[in-house]
């Protein structure tokens, strides 16, 4: 029997409701969820369950500013009081400027006890950047 077959997975989508200054946590809403309410967020920060594996999105809305918009994926494993990049500088800023929005989709693993956030770049979002979790195993 396929024992992968009998596994769950468990899903959650945040989005922002209002816009976020510069330099400062999107503050994120659960919007959808499955029916197990493994994930939490508190003030923008999302907590990641252990050993598992996750596909992880974030992206930002349409922006007709003239200036771009940056938001950077973050993760702590010591309970918040540092952060760091979830993927290097590469993988980790999603870009909305001028007439389009655009995503960021990668793959991560935890180990240990871990939050996400999104952070914004200097010049602040507009609402509606989200963030997407889905729990492979």
């Amino acid at each position: 029997m396929n024992s992968h077959l009998n596994k769950v997975r468990q899903w959650a989508m945040f989005r922002s409701t209002t816009a976020t200054a510069a330099n400062g946590v999107v503050q994120l809403v659960l919007r959808g969820q499955d029916a197990t309410n493994a994930h939490t967020v508190s003030g923008g920060v999302v907590d990641l369950l252990v050993g598992r594996t996750y596909i992880i999105s974030a992206g930002l809305p349409n922006d007709t500013a003239t200036k771009l918009r940056v938001i950077e994926i973050q993760r702590s494993i010591d309970g918040g009081t540092s952060w760091a990049l979830v993927w290097g500088s590469g993988m980790s800023g999603a870009t909305a400027g001028n007439s389009s929005g655009t995503s960021i989709t990668d793959v991560y693993t935890t180990t240990v006890p871990t939050k996400l956030r999104l952070n914004t770049s200097k010049n602040g979002l507009p609402a509606g950047a989200w963030l997407y979790i889905e729990v492979m195993g």
